[in-house]
């Protein structure tokens, strides 16, 4: 069930993307060619109108072929064909929708479900929230100066920080009060203060003493938590690149579905609606992380394009057609390279 529910997610994310560069091409009258979902040989295809409709045997990936996507055709329609703000808008659509995805599930999820927020609900004897003077009703502002939107934020920046002190900024009755505390492990290995988070109930859910969230709130809380994805992807990125995070911490496809099927197994147990609401979360972040890592200046991603059509843009002129291709060969052998290293080491894992 796993398998099916992890082909599932990416085939949805994938649709998205591609529908992305598909619609934005039509919409600047590029012909699209063959509109395909998945990768290898053809399943099945047919042709409606100018395009071919493709599902292809391996149920990861997918592509919008358009008519002069590699700047070799001369006709009005081809993509090479047209003003640098236009393939700029083509070529970052993919990501838009994924943004858009996530966006559309995050809001549908709080909506439904409530959230948590950065307020104090409770403080609990015996933990250093107490012994500071935390109280029920304070409302946490940020930590170490990094502002804290959403109650993930709060979350992640405590469990980050170890065993390390930390400084709180508290707003309490309308005065801005500063903390030093270090957060202790809990049973489970989490680091926590000591308190617990409030929260509010969706819209459509009623419980005794819980406000209702409100559209307002709903709408910030779907927007700030994209960020805090796209902001947990930099730092990800950040710390492979400066050798603090190892690639046996980073999970591709194969670790991503053995993540789904961990997650739909643990949730499920707790009845449908709560495994569907863990199954869609999980669509919402890889999404997200979809979306920002195809904006990365890459070669042969999303990003890497976009980063020569800004080049074309300051210089008024195409890059050499051949020297771009090149340099996205290059960048494509990289990545699979580390897709393979990156596979190798999930497998390991899961063993």
């Amino acid at each position: 069930m796993s398998i099916i529910v992890s082909i599932f997610i990416f085939s949805v994310i994938v649709i998205i993307h591609e529908f992305g560069h598909f619609i934005a091409a039509k919409k600047n009258n590029v012909m699209v060619e063959e509109f395909a979902i998945g990768m290898g040989p053809k399943i099945f295809s047919a042709k409606k109108g100018e395009t071919i409709y493709s599902l292809r045997l391996f149920p990861i990936g997918g592509f919008c072929q358009m008519l002069g996507d590699d700047y070799t055709n001369s006709s009005e329609r081809s993509f090479g064909n047209k003003s640098v703000l236009q393939k700029i808008i083509i070529v970052s659509a993919g990501a838009a929708m994924n943004f858009l995805l996530a966006f559309i599930i995050f809001i549908l999820l709080v909506a439904f479900s409530g959230t948590s927020t950065p307020r104090v609900n409770k403080v609990f004897d015996g933990y250093p929230a107490k012994q500071i003077g935390i109280l029920p009703g304070d409302y946490i502002r940020s930590v170490n100066g990094n502002k804290i939107n959403i109650a993930q934020d709060l979350s992640f920046y405590i469990s980050d920080s170890g065993d390390k002190e930390i400084e709180l900024e508290i707003k309490r009755d309308g005065k801005l009060l500063n903390f030093l505390i270090t957060p202790v492990k809990s049973e489970d290995g989490r680091y926590i203060l000591g308190f617990e988070k409030d929260i509010v109930s969706g819209l459509f859910s009623k419980i005794d003493g819980v406000r209702k969230i409100n559209l307002v709130e709903i709408f910030l809380n779907a927007f700030f938590m994209i960020l805090f994805y796209i902001k947990l992807t930099f730092i990800g990125l950040f710390r492979l690149l400066s050798f603090k995070l190892s690639i046996s911490e980073m999970s591709g496809p194969i670790g991503i579905v053995k993540i789904i099927g961990d997650t739909y197994n643990l949730s499920i147990a707790a009845g449908f609606i709560y495994a569907l609401e863990s199954i869609a979360n999980f669509m919402a972040i890889l999404s997200a992380n979809i979306g920002i890592f195809n904006l990365l200046p890459i070669p042969a991603l999303d990003g890497g394009r976009l980063f020569f059509l800004l080049i074309e843009a300051f210089r008024r002129k195409p890059i050499n057609v051949e020297k771009e291709g090149f340099v996205h060969l290059v960048g494509f052998i990289i990545l699979m390279i580390f897709a393979v290293i990156i596979a190798v080491s999930d497998i390991i894992k899961i063993i």
